[in-house]
């Protein structure tokens, strides 16, 4: 399922390929002479900062690109917690801070 798709309101299309990584298909990030060039990255973290990328020259997303994939960090910062501590109330919020914490650095 894509995060964003070229329109009117955006200029990447990135979604999560089938393969595990996310895929920001046709880049323009890349240069011009080859539009099926796509870039590749295995995290969210590196899907955040590519977008970064794209906002740092000027390029259009929707919000809700960033958003979801924030609530997708705070998903996988919860599952790393849960892991080394015993699940509690408290690991979700500490979870999804960092992973806000994360966006507001990342895309500011």
């Amino acid at each position: 399922m894509s995060y964003c798709r070229f329109s009117g309101g955006s200029d990447v299309y990135l979604f999560g390929h089938a393969g595990g990584y996310f895929q920001c298909c046709a880049c323009r990030l890349k240069p011009n002479d080859d539009f099926f060039d796509n870039t590749n990255t295995p995290t969210i973290e590196g899907a955040l900062k590519h977008l970064k990328e794209h906002q740092d020259v000027g390029h259009k997303f929707p919000a809700h690109a960033v958003e979801r994939l924030q609530k997708e960090l705070a998903q996988e910062y919860l599952s790393v917690l849960e892991t080394k501590h015993r699940p509690t109330k408290g690991l979700k919020k500490r979870a999804k801070q960092q992973a806000k914490k994360f966006v507001s650095e990342t895309l500011t």
